[in-house]
């Protein structure tokens, strides 16, 4: 269903997952995505952060939660997030682009061309951050 962009089927379906196994930080995490897919940024918060609490080193959640923070315009918690995120898994090109928008959207654009470039150079075929580093 997120897939599909049928948000608010997939908040149903994963709320019972979480029911059934409160302990399973990935149904938190697809929960807290679900609640990203249909713009309830303070739920989805409040999913990605109790996922983390279980998984505390699992770079996709600390990215999720960091696109979440920015979406909610609390860059410096959401530049702690993107980080760290990029800290455990460096490979991750969608962490790296996020970080050079958000650096660019700040003028800082020295530093968003240094995660455009990490962007691309982990996924060499990644068009989004070609164009935006030609706009730095």
């Amino acid at each position: 269903m997120l897939q599909t962009g049928d948000g608010n089927g997939a908040i149903a379906e994963f709320e019972t997952a979480v029911r059934l196994r409160p302990d399973d930080s990935g149904y938190k995490g697809n929960l807290g995505a679900a609640y990203l897919q249909v713009a309830d940024f303070d739920t989805a918060i409040s999913e990605f952060e109790a996922a983390l609490k279980l998984s505390p080193q699992d770079a996709t959640l600390h990215y999720d939660l960091g696109l979440a923070l920015k979406l909610k315009d609390k860059l410096p918690e959401a530049m702690a997030e993107l980080h760290k995120a990029a800290e455990l898994d460096p490979g991750q090109a969608d962490v790296h682009y996020t970080l050079g928008v958000t650096l660019w959207q700040q003028g800082d654009f020295a530093a968003a061309a240094e995660e455009l470039r990490a962007a691309i150079h982990a996924k060499p075929d990644y068009a989004r951050p070609i164009t935006r580093l030609e706009q730095c």
